[in-house]
């Protein structure tokens, strides 16, 4: 049966609607636009190594902390590709015991890179590789229908706002990489670059361990030309027994040096189309 997506009205602080007389950008233009400026961008981004510094709290109804983490990783490169190293525990280095776990799911991640093809790997989710959350734009111009909202400035440069939803019949995704197929998403989409520097996503169902009505927030920065992440974060409600709290994962990204080697780095043909 269709699922039926119910839109909720969205309201951006200083968007500019085109006047009626001017010619309303298309939607689905500047996606097109957006995606392969993506595919350009990302075949240098991956010539940079950075820090990822994820903290993560719980918080109860009355302002009270449930829980928190602080986890730091240096991320490099392992058959040509990036791999995320745990480094720090709330700021401490590793324990001699978690030192060794980490110098194991290196190994393992080595072999799996090593001994399986890309689209092998794109196909099966393998837990020791901590993917980290990112929207795929083919998706989105496969599965989404969208709407162009507006123009607003942001950090000193001038945006498209564009909002994209499922169509009807859209399958649910399976895979951590396909969450666009279930997300609500808007783009503020850089007009000198055609880069999405902003992005507002939200579920709309329980999926991969977030909730329904869950939201992710990202940021990119201009490094040396090129356009990195600089932050994600994910805020939701969740239930503990008869208590809901809510939770806030914030992922800052910072460090950024170019990786230089001999090696080739090796990219998936898919994240090149």
């Amino acid at each position: 049966m269709a699922r039926r997506i119910h839109r909720k009205p969205i309201v951006l602080l200083g968007l500019a609607l085109c006047s009626a007389s001017a010619q309303l950008p298309e939607p689905r233009e500047l996606l097109e636009e957006m995606h392969a400026a993506e595919s350009t961008n990302r075949a240098q981004a991956a010539r940079f190594v950075y820090t990822e510094d994820i903290r993560y709290k719980e918080t109860l109804p009355d302002g009270s902390p449930r829980g928190t983490n602080w986890v730091t990783y240096e991320v490099t490169f392992v058959a040509g590709e990036p791999y995320s190293r745990m480094v720090a525990i709330r700021g401490e280095p590793l324990s001699p015991e978690v030192t060794e776990e980490e110098e194991q799911r290196y190994r393992k991640v080595e072999q799996y890179r090593l001994q399986t093809p890309l689209e092998e790997r794109r196909r099966h989710y393998f837990s020791a590789e901590e993917r980290r959350f990112k929207i795929d734009t083919a998706l989105v111009l496969r599965y989404h229908q969208a709407r162009f909202l507006g123009e607003q400035p942001l950090r000193g440069r001038d945006t498209w706002v564009v909002e994209t939803w499922p169509k009807r019949g859209t399958p649910r995704p399976k895979r951590r990489t396909e969450c666009a197929q279930d997300m609500r998403l808007r783009f503020w989409i850089d007009k000198q670059t055609h880069m999405p520097i902003h992005l507002e996503a939200e579920w709309l169902h329980d999926f991969d361990g977030a909730p329904k009505g869950a939201i992710v927030k990202s940021d990119l920065v201009l490094v040396d030309g090129v356009w990195l992440l600089q932050r994600i974060v994910v805020s939701g409600r969740r239930k503990a027994g008869k208590v809901y709290f809510t939770y806030e994962n914030d992922q800052n990204y910072s460090n950024y040096k170019k990786f230089r080697a001999d090696a080739k780095l090796l990219l998936d043909p898919q994240e090149l189309n």
